[in-house]
């Protein structure tokens, strides 16, 4: 059973935001699987957009290493395993145009100023506002 629609005209939408104070992700392997189960959902034509790119957010994971790729190396492979979805060539994530990159809002524990400061971020989700 799923929760997601299979129709793509479906109002509800959803997107992912990984709980990454629970989610292994100081390996490699860590990084691969959950690669993996990204892309799965990512895919989904129920998958919410946010200014026409898919959103994907975190809960905390502002230290998430995955083996050495990091958020800007997880993200990268990401994004062009996404791309491959729709025939584009495999090119690297800095020559994607900006509209063709997943929208990455992290909640991530960091001052605001370290966020901002970080390319691959796209925007912050702000977990500690409502209490």
């Amino acid at each position: 059973m799923t929760i997601l629609s299979p129709d793509p005209s479906s109002r509800l939408k959803l997107f992912l935001s990984l709980d990454c104070t629970v989610l292994p992700t100081s390996t490699s392997e860590d990084g691969q699987a959950l690669l993996d189960k990204a892309v799965q959902l990512l895919r989904h034509p129920a998958y919410m957009l946010f200014q026409g790119r898919k959103l994907l957010s975190t809960f905390g994971g502002e230290r998430a290493e995955f083996g050495g790729w990091g958020w800007e190396g997880w993200l990268e492979r990401l994004n062009r395993e996404l791309g491959e979805e729709v025939g584009r060539p495999p090119w690297s994530c800095s020559e994607m145009i900006a509209d063709e990159k997943v929208f990455f809002m992290p909640g991530f524990f960091l001052p605001p100023d370290n966020i901002n400061a970080m390319k691959h971020v796209d925007g912050m989700f702000n977990w500690n506002s409502a209490w």
